[in-house]
C-alpha cells in the first residue's frame, strides 16, 4: 500500500478538516510537496510494508532516489548510517523503530555520510500512529550538524582561551617572582626611611600583581578542569 493511500484509508473518517469543495485539491503531488517543506528527514514505516514513503530532505542525504531503491537494496535502513550512538541489536527495523520510540523520548543519535562524503549528525524521534487497527511509523530525523559544528567550535575556542592564560600566567609569574625576590634583598641594604617607603610601595603593587596572576592561572586550570 503506498503512502497516499495509507493515509487516505486511515484518515477516511476526517474529510471535515477540508473544505468539500477542495478536497481533489489534496493529491499525491501536493500531499509530497507538503512533505518536502519540512526540513527534517521524514519517513514512513509499517509493519505490513515496510517502509513506504520518504520527503526530499531523506533522499538528498542518502545515495537513493525513491522509496523502491531503499526496499530492493538494503534489508535495513540502518545499513544506510554511518555510526549509531547506541548498540541496539535488533533483527527488523521495527523493533529498531520500537525501541527508538519506547526507550528515546529526547531522540537517538546516528550519523550519515551524504554523497559529497560530509558527515551529518542526526537525532531521530519516532513516532506511532494507530486507527482502525492500522499502525503507521513516523521516523524524523533532525539534521544537527551545525549545532554540533559550533559546539565543536565553542570547546576548541575555550581550550585555546585556557591555553593562552596559562601560557601568560606563567610567562608573567616567572619574572615577577624575581622582582619580588630582588625587592627583599633591595630591603635588607640599610636603604633610608623615604627608600624604604619607595621599597614597600613596590613591593605592594608587586604583590597585588603576583595574586592577579595567581587567579588567572586558577581560572586557566577550571577551564581545563583540574581545579575543583
Amino acid at each position: 500500500m503506498g503512502l497516499k493511500s495509507w493515509f487516505q484509508k486511515l484518515f477516511g473518517n476526517y474529510e471535515n478538516r477540508f473544505a468539500q469543495e477542495n478536497e481533489q485539491i489534496i493529491n499525491k503531488t501536493l500531499f509530497y510537496k507538503v512533505l518536502d517543506t519540512d526540513p527534517s528527514l521524514l519517513l514512513f514505516f509499517t509493519k505490513e510494508s515496510g517502509w513506504i514513503g520518504a520527503n526530499k530532505a531523506f533522499f538528498d542525504l542518502v545515495p537513493l532516489q525513491n522509496i523502491e531503491q531503499l526496499r530492493a537494496n538494503h534489508e535495513s535502513i540502518r545499513e544506510l548510517f554511518d555510526h549509531e550512538d547506541e548498540e541496539v541489536f535488533t533483527e527488523y527495523d521495527k523493533s529498531w523503530l520500537d525501541y527508538i520510540r519506547t526507550h528515546c523520548p529526547n531522540g537517538y543519535g546516528l550519523g550519515i555520510v551524504d554523497p559529497f562524503g560530509k558527515m551529518h549528525s542526526l537525532v531521530a524521534k519516532c513516532t506511532l500512529v494507530e486507527e482502525k487497527g492500522m499502525e503507521l511509523y513516523l521516523l524524523r530525523m533532525e539534521d544537527q550538524s551545525k549545532l554540533v559544528e559550533l559546539k565543536a567550535e565553542i570547546v576548541k575556542v575555550e581550550q585555546l582561551k585556557s591555553k593562552f592564560l596559562a601560557n601568560i600566567g606563567h610567562e608573567f609569574r616567572t619574572p615577577m617572582n624575581g622582582i619580588l625576590g630582588f625587592i627583599e634583598l633591595l630591603s635588607k641594604t640599610s636603604p633610608t626611611e623615604k627608600q624604604m617607603e619607595y621599597i614597600r610601595s613596590v613591593q605592594g603593587s608587586a604583590r597585588n600583581l603576583m595574586s592577579n596572576i595567581e587567579n588567572l592561572l586558577d581560572l586557566a586550570q577550571m577551564q581545563n578542569g583540574r581545579l575543583s
